[in-house]
């Protein structure tokens, strides 16, 4: 791979259902790749020229496919600046049995500007629409933290006190790039988690809860590859809430608050 790619695009592979439960059946090895399985449990970004996933186990005479996804922060510096990468395919001694090497060419910066037009839907929502005056594109969303939470001229998003700020990249079919970000008034999140060293109930309080019957409050594992290992259902309107960590061994975890399938807030907890 070509060392400066990564500095100027997330590159990311989503894999196949058969690829993702090998993986899974091989204990989710990898070395240098960014994994939040809570957004899309088949989709990973390598963080480095060697990132790779390990111990994928599957037969020899099995294939399926895989997806690649170059999402550039940055345009070229030049026209027609090219990178390449490869993907390589090995048996478990290490030897390699397959691969591709695939040729991008970087977008160009755009000096029609794209805008972000947001609307209140209620419940602490908002419709973010991007409007690049008539272009032909493709547009990809990112939060503060720089998560993906969405493709398309449209996304909806719950702005927090921790993550409110929203940006959007978008690629024309002509190979130009327009960037834009906003920063929303943040409604809801959560407020505080206590103790500051669990025991046996970890209790959360809420800030202005999102007003949704699909809200949940769960709690995943560094260690194991953020299998979720607690999760609770939150009424709507409820504002605290006591999780049982009676279960939960010595360690750190990470509490989430998510609602409709999209993540609202987290902190990071510590287990005595």
């Amino acid at each position: 791979m070509d060392k400066p790619l990564l500095s100027k695009a997330k590159l990311k592979m989503e894999m196949a259902s058969p690829i993702y439960n090998a993986w899974k059946r091989g204990g989710y090895h990898a070395k240098s790749i960014t994994y939040n399985p809570f957004i899309n449990p088949r989709k990973v970004e390598f963080c480095s020229w060697d990132g790779r996933l390990e111990d994928i186990c599957m037969n020899g005479e099995d294939f399926e496919k895989v997806t690649m996804t170059l999402d550039f922060q940055s345009p070229a510096a030049l026209p027609g600046e090219t990178y390449t990468f490869d993907l390589i395919q090995k048996d478990e001694q290490g030897n390699i049995i397959g691969g591709e090497t695939f040729v991008v060419e970087a977008p160009i910066y755009s000096y029609k500007p794209i805008d972000i037009i947001p609307v209140e839907v209620g419940g602490g929502k908002y419709q973010l629409s991007a409007d690049w005056q008539g272009t032909d594109y493709l547009a990809h969303w990112t939060d503060k933290n720089g998560e993906d939470i969405g493709e398309g001229s449209k996304v909806t998003v719950i702005p927090t006190l921790r993550n409110k700020e929203f940006s959007v990249t978008a690629i024309s079919s002509q190979g130009e790039m327009a960037q834009k970000s906003i920063t929303l008034e943040s409604k809801t999140g959560i407020k505080s988690v206590a103790p500051s060293l669990v025991e046996d109930y970890i209790y959360v309080v809420l800030d202005n809860p999102v007003d949704s019957k699909n809200a949940v409050l769960q709690v995943s594992s560094l260690s194991l590859g953020g299998t979720i290992l607690l999760s609770k259902s939150l009424p709507t309107g409820t504002k605290e809430m006591r999780l049982d960590a009676t279960s939960l061994s010595s360690g750190i975890y990470i509490l989430y608050y998510s609602v409709d399938g999209q993540i609202i807030d987290s902190q990071k907890i510590n287990k005595k």
